[in-house]
């Protein structure tokens, strides 16, 4: 019985994820068919960590990055909608010592990572070359591959993750600032995304990170 209900909720899973692909390629469409959409590269630096019932306390941080475009359709002055998609690397370490040997385990996890973003403007003057900004939204990620390193003094070995789920889906927040430059703009901001489904098929794990992120937007 539990097994049918894991299926059935990965299923709904899927529908749900390509759903989202088909509402995200639909308003880019329509967006480019009116000259209204922009385009920008974007990369950064992942904080990123894992919580769950089934995580250990002693799981900690780890350093990773991202990378990837996005495409930005202005709704007015004050709105627009933004679909991200990043390579983005996420994953934990777990540190001990065992019979006086160091002990390391590391899970690294790779996504192609997709944000659908609505992003708010803070009013500026017309003079102003800053734009302070809000957003908020959905994310859903197409697992690449999910790792387990185990470093001892003996060496180390990677093997691949036991059971990982094929997609992710959480919410990312943030804020940021784009600086007009030359024909485009610069564009930082810092964001958490907070994972709201497990990434095992057998146990709760989900992904959160902390990001710095930077780009550039051309106009």
């Amino acid at each position: 019985m539990g097994i049918l209900i894991k299926e059935s909720q990965l299923k709904k899973n899927k529908v749900a994820f390509f759903a989202f692909l088909i509402m995200m390629f639909a308003v880019l469409a329509a967006a480019r068919a009116e000259g209204a959409i922009k385009f920008g590269l974007k990369g950064g630096v992942n904080f990123a960590n894992m919580s769950g019932r089934d995580i250990d306390p002693g799981w900690k941080g780890t350093t990773r990055f991202a990378a990837g475009g996005f495409f930005a359709l202005k709704i007015n002055k004050l709105l627009a909608i933004q679909p991200e998609f990043f390579y983005s690397l996420k994953g934990g370490r777990w540190d001990s010592i065992f019979y006086g040997d160091q002990i390391s385990v590391k899970a690294n996890f790779a996504y192609l990572d997709i944000p659908f973003l609505v992003k708010i403007y803070i009013p500026m003057s017309a003079q102003s070359k800053l734009q302070p900004n809000f957003f908020l939204g959905p994310y859903a990620g197409i697992r690449m591959s999910a790792k387990i390193r185990v470093t001892t003094p003996d060496g180390s070995q990677e093997d691949d993750m036991e059971d990982p789920k094929s997609l992710d889906f959480g919410l990312t927040a943030g804020a940021g600032i784009d600086f007009s430059l030359g024909k485009g703009k610069l564009i930082f901001d810092v964001r958490y995304s907070l994972g709201l489904s497990t990434i095992s098929k057998i146990e709760d794990i989900k992904n959160n990170v902390f990001a710095l992120m930077a780009g550039y937007s051309f106009n």
